[in-house]
């Protein structure tokens, strides 16, 4: 039998100094059962059994996206008020360098780490700065893209007021420019169809009279988070159709 390789594409961890409210806003007690660490060495547990001698597959390595870690109200020093992103990236950074297992930097072949996308272009710039050197060359060659998390804008009109404003577009832009994706996290279950078609306006305003190799991607995170019960499998056509035509996904 043909053993596959494979990349799982979508994991979340987090250290127990992170596993609180003050960290993580949704880890709330006490009965949140992620409230707990979750390393790499917590995967391993689960992969190596499933990479037994009869499996049909492999799993590679995997792409670690952000946690929605909890950030200060924008005010003043960025390295202040956005600690908990900066953080993170450390963690991962202790990830790399070998602090819990050896074999994690070899496991961790990319990262998408939070992002300042709600505020102006130099805001975003200057993060990306501190985030590099927060991050050291060996992590930071591992980032691919980045996730400012949408699916809590629940107000139609202050969700088009942030994704369609000039500087979003020209973060998204930015990014693209600097060769790296953004991870679209909106939730139609909870919120409707209209986030992804309006974030659908805004993915192809961000590639609107850019060159075709600085043009971002864009990762769908959770199919957008559908709702599968009670609605028409065709009610997400148009949106998706929208937001494909034309966009680097």
């Amino acid at each position: 039998m043909a053993l596959h390789s494979l990349i799982d594409c979508h994991i979340h961890l987090w250290p127990k100094e992170t596993t609180n409210e003050e960290c993580h806003a949704w880890m709330t007690p006490p009965d949140m059962p992620l409230a707990k660490p979750h390393l790499l060495q917590d995967y391993y547990a689960v992969i190596d059994n499933a990479n037994s001698s009869d499996a049909e597959f492999k799993v590679r390595g995997v792409v670690y996206v952000e946690t929605d870690v909890c950030y200060a109200e924008p005010n003043g020093n960025i390295a202040v008020w956005a600690r908990g992103p900066l953080d993170e990236i450390g963690f991962l950074r202790s990830l790399v360098e070998g602090r819990y297992e050896a074999r994690d930097a070899e496991m961790l072949l990319g990262v998408v780490p939070w992002a300042p996308m709600h505020r102006p272009t130099h805001v975003l710039e200057e993060y990306l700065d501190l985030a590099q050197d927060r991050a050291g060359p060996d992590t930071w060659r591992r980032v691919k893209g980045f996730r400012f998390l949408l699916q809590f804008y629940l107000d139609p009109a202050k969700f088009r007021e942030l994704v369609l404003s000039a500087d979003f577009i020209a973060n998204l832009k930015l990014l693209g420019k600097r060769g790296f994706s953004f991870d679209v996290g909106v939730d139609q279950h909870r919120a409707g169809v209209w986030q992804l078609e309006m974030m659908s306006e805004a993915m192809h305003k961000a590639h609107e009279g850019v060159v075709e190799g600085e043009k971002v991607s864009f990762i769908i995170n959770h199919m957008c988070k559908p709702k599968y019960k009670d609605v028409p499998s065709h009610s997400i056509d148009k949106p998706v159709e929208r937001s494909t035509n034309g966009a680097t996904l």
